[in-house]
């Protein structure tokens, strides 16, 4: 046999937020078939794991919460992705950059939740992006008009585009603020 993948595999989500093991692929040969080991994966591993996504997936339920979707919330609640990291040959700033890609494509899968049915993504800009750019310029329009006596926008993924818009028109937030605060 010889080792041809060596990593971890499991899947993300659920109550515990991760769940998965360490494997080695051995490769069989001509009188030998393929085999997968399975080994305990270490508690701080696991912990690290399931502790980084239930922070983006808090995060991501917060988000839908602030913009009132209360579909993208039950959907963020039970978004569940099995993954498995072939580590063979890498080093471990190859191995740390899979790992943080996983989790931005799972995070920026949840925000895609959150914006569903809307044309808010811009080119170019992923669904995370999309989401810091509406609520950032959502609450610094806002920030604007209240110092002004002005209404408010609502909490709405609509009004976070129309405060994009207009934030665009001044050339960006801190024109936007110069011109009007």
């Amino acid at each position: 046999h010889k080792l041809t993948q060596s990593g971890i595999e499991g899947t993300f989500g659920g109550d515990s937020g991760f769940s998965g093991n360490r494997f080695d692929f051995l490769k069989g040969g001509w009188f030998s078939s393929n085999k997968t080991k399975r080994y305990g994966l270490e508690a701080d591993t696991q912990s690290n794991l399931a502790g980084t996504f239930n922070s983006f997936k808090t995060g991501m339920i917060g988000t839908a919460d602030y913009f009132g979707v209360t579909a993208a919330k039950q959907m963020i609640e039970g978004y569940t992705k099995y993954v498995k990291w072939n580590f063979k040959g890498k080093n471990q700033e190859q191995i740390q950059s899979m790992i943080e890609q996983t989790f931005k494509d799972m995070q920026n899968d949840m925000a895609g939740f959150i914006l569903a049915g809307t044309d808010f993504v811009r080119q170019g800009e992923s669904n995370v992006d999309a989401l810091n750019r509406l609520k950032t310029n959502l609450e610094g329009v806002n920030a604007v008009l209240w110092l002004l006596d002005d209404n408010l926008y609502e909490l709405t993924l609509q009004s976070g585009d129309y405060a994009s818009s207009l934030v665009d028109i001044f050339g960006g937030m801190e024109k936007f603020q110069s011109a009007l605060g």
